[in-house]
């Protein structure tokens, strides 16, 4: 790592070693380095050392029946398996860090594991002054651009997620139960090769379709409401995240067709913003003008240049980056309107939604009554009333995957159908796992 820049860099694997809880975040940052998925593993790196990567790993106890263990690699298969420089026993670690510590004045490792910020800081204070860096941030952009191997597992989580859909699609039916949907999906993720969910499921039908993250999963479905499905299977630790509504008794009301065609064309718009060198944040700004203009069509909204109202309908960003992590890290930039600039490998989703939830308007003081007058509330809620009775209890996100690439972008989840008259097709074709 080029950031080193003489120093040494430490990175803990799963399992503290003080205290053998596993940490997830520090679990990621060290699969990314490693693809060691290893308990109580470590990786130093001493770029002018002898040996530049040391694995650090509890030794394979083949002295132990294997009905317990299972088979183990020795060190020198672990060490041709990671492609380090080689491997010692954690029997060793302390020793390792006092003699390397010995000879640098700089440190790096992910801060936000405190114990081991403590250990440097405290543990060799013979030392004199060790510069204690943090290396997340750097690990953190290294993370923004996929290289192939996490784009092939991605693509794959992706296709696994979309033929999820399409099973859940078939499956659903009135009657149909929320968990029974979730369990066809997660059933489909691990037929098909998946090795778990990336995110807990959601699967809301009706008023719980209102509900972002609405992860209860325990309510029948009824005919007549719609059904939000934000799914995605893990491969290999990388995640997808595609979301799908589709109508419970497989047609589209006209009313649900009204507001699932508007966060379409949203979506589409959107996604016409995902090309190298445009702003990360153009897409959010096309779906937020294209979803205000279309509910003030509707009639629910009053003014589309309303701060407040565009945050009563647009509940977040319209994208996240997607990786190790179902919201990856790296910087979005945020702060400035056109946002991080677009460039190839780059894995983003694109999300919009409006959510109609029964108490939107009922809810309207306690959410904006600091910083807006009550009686532009009362006058509002008032005026859209009749366009909300119409629409309540309605929610539509609809979510796709993205891989930026040299000229454009490429959709990974199309293969999951997202035109209305697409969905109603599939729909009539049961699921061989219906009752």
């Amino acid at each position: 790592m080029q950031f080193m820049d003489g120093g040494i860099a430490v990175f803990p694997g799963k399992v503290s070693q003080q205290d053998g809880l596993v940490n997830e975040n520090q679990a990621k940052y060290f699969y990314y380095l490693t693809g060691c998925e290893a308990d109580g593993a470590w990786l130093v790196l001493d770029p002018d050392g002898e040996y530049p990567s040391i694995l650090v790993m509890w030794p394979p106890f083949r002295m132990i029946s294997p009905s317990w263990t299972g088979e183990m690699p020795d060190f020198k298969e672990i060490k041709a398996m990671y492609a380090v420089d080689t491997v010692i026993s954690s029997h060793y670690l302390d020793g390792l860090l006092g003699r390397l510590c010995r000879k640098t004045d700089k440190v790096l490792f992910n801060i936000s594991n405190k114990w081991l910020y403590q250990k440097m800081a405290d543990y060799y204070p013979w030392h004199g002054k060790i510069q204690i860096l943090n290396a997340q941030p750097t690990l953190d952009e290294m993370r923004v651009i996929k290289d192939q191997h996490e784009i092939d597992m991605t693509r794959k989580a992706t296709r696994i997620t979309c033929l999820a859909h399409i099973e859940a699609m078939k499956f659903t039916q009135p009657g149909s139960w929320e968990n029974e949907i979730e369990a066809v999906i997660e059933y489909t993720f691990r037929s098909q090769g998946a090795d778990s969910t990336g995110f807990e499921s959601i699967v809301g039908s009706g008023p719980r379709s209102t509900i972002l993250h609405y992860e209860t999963n325990n309510q029948q479905t009824k005919d007549g409401e719609v059904l939000v499905m934000d799914i995605g299977a893990m491969v290999n630790h990388y995640t997808s995240d595609v979301t799908r509504t589709i109508p419970v008794n497989g047609k589209f009301s006209a009313d649900q067709l009204t507001i699932y065609n508007l966060v379409l064309k949203t979506q589409k718009a959107a996604l016409a913003e995902y090309y190298p060198g445009n702003g990360l944040e153009m897409a959010h700004h096309a779906a937020t003008r294209i979803i205000m203009a279309g509910l003030y069509e509707l009639g629910l909204v009053t003014n589309t240049a309303s701060d407040w109202q565009k945050d009563l309908y647009i509940l977040y960003e319209n994208s996240h980056y997607v990786g190790l992590d179902i919201h990856d890290v790296g910087d979005y930039e945020r702060d400035k309107y056109e946002g991080r600039e677009l460039e190839p490998g780059m894995i983003i989703t694109i999300e919009p939604g409006i959510y109609l939830h029964p108490d939107m308007l009922e809810n309207l003081e306690n959410q904006f009554g600091r910083e807006v007058d009550g009686d532009e509330l009362q006058a509002f809620a008032a005026k859209v009333r009749p366009a909300f009775e119409r629409f309540k209890n309605i929610g539509v996100r609809i979510e796709d995957i993205v891989l930026i690439t040299e000229d454009g972008h490429e959709n990974l989840s199309e293969d999951a159908p997202k035109e209305p008259e697409e969905i109603e097709a599939l729909m009539k074709n049961k699921s061989k796992l219906n009752k």
